[in-house]
């Protein structure tokens, strides 16, 4: 199920999303007291892109930790899929397209795309031609997970626990 602040943000009520998130933003001292790393950089890169949208004047202090862990960094120097969704968003923050394509098959190559493109970041890339054929890798990699499950699901191992 969707939370409040997941589903403020798909329905890109980006004014409601900055009110919903300004009391934990607080408690965590954001963005000055916490560092970012591969587990957390996604906030930031979320925060951003919401902050942008609205012109808010915190933008700029989430830009500078978005600038700080990217500097000198490509999508080839990262693995892990927050990384590289935080580095798609840093690139559409930039107005760099053709990165933000990069780091999205980047993903794809390291069979990492769990996202779907549905996502809010996708919105400006979405007239891009380069944007179907990213959507068809990506659909070809989910339809591949999807088969993997329903296959192990059709052959149940021992040690499953299955229903009664």
């Amino acid at each position: 199920p969707m939370n409040k602040l997941n589903a403020q943000y798909a329905l890109r009520d980006y004014e409601a999303v900055i009110e919903s998130f300004k009391p934990v933003a607080e408690a965590m001292g954001l963005p000055d007291k916490l560092t970012p790393d591969s587990q957390n950089i996604i906030v930031f890169a979320y925060l951003a892109f919401v902050l942008n949208r609205e012109g808010h004047p915190d933008f700029a202090k989430y830009a500078k930790v978005l600038d700080t862990y990217f500097a000198g960094k490509t999508s080839i120097d990262f693995k892990e899929l927050l990384d590289l969704e935080s580095g798609v968003i840093y690139s559409i923050l930039k107005d760099e397209t053709d990165t933000s394509f990069d780091w999205i098959n980047r993903m794809v190559d390291l069979e990492i795309a769990a996202n779907t493109l549905n996502s809010p970041i996708y919105d400006g890339l979405r007239d891009s031609s380069k944007f179907s054929e990213t959507a068809k890798r990506m659909e070809a990699l989910q339809s591949k997970y999807r088969a993997e499950i329903e296959a192990q699901l059709a052959n149940p191992k021992p040690n499953w626990i299955v229903p009664e």
